[in-house]
């Protein structure tokens, strides 16, 4: 498996890939609106100081993960997906130490992360644990959640 910068000969796959994870939830991509950034990756990420990645098993998308920015300060993620054969091996994990990387050598101070990330597909019980003790982990200071109900919306303090 590796992990590398998406380029727009991705984007048709790109679709597919999301077009699949979203059918797992019965949703339908909204190309005209709500993901109108796949349209032109390049352009909605990396011109926009941000980053778009794939990850590969065998030449085939397993996962993608993309972060643009949010304010002059802050980045955002975007979306993160990964197919549903390879979830809990890491991939999720590995991308995101990707994505704060490349927002550290931006400058970014903070990198939001919200649950609107994955589609709007809100996170059950156990993916919101899951995703708090990896933000623990990851050795990012991480502010209080936004929404003190319980909301999966952080931002991790970079700088």
């Amino acid at each position: 498996m590796q992990i590398r910068i998406a380029n727009r000969q991705d984007e048709k796959k790109i679709v597919e890939f999301i077009e699949g994870i979203l059918s797992e939830y019965q949703w339908k991509l909204d190309p005209a609106s709500a993901d109108a950034d796949l349209k032109n990756v390049e352009a909605n990420y990396f011109g926009k100081d941000g980053a778009f990645l794939i990850a590969e098993h065998e030449q085939k998308i397993v996962g993608i993960a993309a972060a643009n920015m949010f304010d002059e300060n802050s980045c955002a993620l975007r979306r993160i997906y990964v197919a549903k054969d390879f979830r809990r091996k890491g991939i999720a994990g590995d991308m995101f130490s990707v994505i704060v990387s490349i927002a550290r050598r931006l400058d970014y101070k903070r990198l939001v992360v919200n649950d609107t990330i994955c589609g709007g597909i809100k996170p059950d019980a156990t993916n919101r644990k899951n995703l708090e003790s990896f933000l623990q982990s990851s050795r990012i200071k991480m502010s209080a959640p936004s929404d003190p109900k319980g909301s999966s919306s952080f931002e991790l303090i970079l700088a």
